[in-house]
């Protein structure tokens, strides 16, 4: 468990026959459970739970394994402690705060982990989210590196 998954394009609707929307197509979600169908229904016996990460809405729907893709992160995962120093690209915080030339300047150390899904699967965009020391607010991990 705990696998981040989007929904296959192909897809069309979840276990309990719920229409799939394009919109949930889009986002992923983390894997929160699972559970063996007995009934044969679909002719398909492993079932996930997807709970969607990016916005307040969560996704309460069973859906069948086969119309799941796991979702790989495109950036190495930074540790705790570890120390990073900023992208030239980077501009501001994830709540939108400018980043200065003096924060931006220095190396600093992460201290903690957000996971999320990608907002848009498929773009080669992660969104995990790091807490560095000194920094208000959080970064963005593709705003970073060691």
């Amino acid at each position: 468990m705990d696998d981040v998954v989007y929904i296959k394009n192909n897809a069309t609707h979840y276990f309990n026959g719920d229409l799939i929307s394009d919109n949930d197509k889009k986002l992923a979600g983390k894997v929160t459970g699972v559970k063996y169908d007995d009934t044969g229904r679909n002719g398909e016996h492993n079932l996930v739970f997807v709970k969607q990460v990016q916005t307040p809405t969560i996704i309460n729907h069973w859906t069948l394994e086969r119309d799941l893709e796991k979702w790989s992160p495109t950036t190495t995962y930074i540790s705790n402690g570890e120390i990073v120093k900023f992208k030239a690209a980077a501009q501001r915080t994830v709540e939108g705060t400018l980043l200065t030339s003096a924060q931006k300047s220095k190396s600093v150390k992460k201290v903690d982990t957000i996971d999320i899904a990608p907002v848009n699967v498929g773009t080669g965009t992660s969104y995990r989210k790091y807490k560095l020391e000194g920094i208000s607010g959080w970064i963005y991990e593709t705003d970073v590196q060691k």
